[in-house]
């Protein structure tokens, strides 16, 4: 009884080792007959993944970006004036002030498509606070360089002016040396405009403003 079990065991451990060893040598015996077919399909599903791979990401990610700026900027030439003029008490006057300061606080909320690695084109919201609030519309036009940096040129229209100046022109070029920091030139333009209430008047001079400034980027949506 003992003699058959130990002969059970003996022919349950090696034919699954010889079995084990079938197989593998099998396997051995077929990868030189199929390795040419084997290597041309490895190479065809990896590169048609990563063809895949890279056109789904570009255009999910690369195609389209989100502009969400702000910007201070300082102006460098002359403020416009604002004359208020009348007669007081019988008596007539003529002042003079500055209407604007130097510190120009400004924003830019849109969407720019990417249509191939190097140019870009946008439109976004204009938003400008100074003495006066202004809003309008800009468009964009986005050059990528070969060190990794880009600029924008970006010119548009004022179509809200508090001071009731609207419509006027606006225009900005920037340098981004990475994602997050710009240089930027902005150029502004308002009409000049004059008020009269009974016997005041007041005259408010064309507004062309230069500045320079430094824009940084709020939001990284992309």
């Amino acid at each position: 009884m003992i003699n058959k079990l130990l002969l059970v065991l003996l022919i349950l451990l090696v034919i699954p080792n010889y079995s084990q060893d079938l197989i593998v040598k099998n396997h051995q015996q077929s990868i030189p007959l199929n390795s040419n077919l084997t290597k041309q399909f490895h190479n065809f599903e990896k590169n048609y993944l990563s063809d895949n791979t890279q056109k789904t990401n570009g255009l999910n990610n690369g195609n389209l970006i989100w502009i969400t700026d702000v910007s201070v900027n300082y102006r460098i030439n002359h403020i416009p004036q604002r004359i208020e003029s009348g007669t007081y008490l019988s008596e007539a006057y003529k002042n003079t002030y500055d209407n604007g300061g130097r510190f120009y606080f400004t924003s830019d909320l849109g969407a720019l498509k990417k249509i191939n690695k190097n140019i870009g084109f946008g439109i976004s919201h204009y938003l400008g606070i100074g003495n006066e609030l202004r809003t309008g519309i800009k468009l964009k036009y986005r050059q990528w360089l070969k060190n990794g940096s880009y600029f924008d040129i970006s010119p548009g229209i004022i179509y809200f002016d508090f001071g009731e100046r609207a419509p006027g022109f606006i225009s900005s070029i920037d340098w981004c040396k990475n994602k997050y920091f710009t240089l930027t030139a902005l150029i502004e333009y308002l009409p000049s405009k004059t008020d009269i209430l009974d016997a005041h008047v007041i005259e408010y001079e064309k507004d062309f403003g230069v500045y320079f400034g430094i824009k940084v980027l709020i939001i990284t949506i992309q």
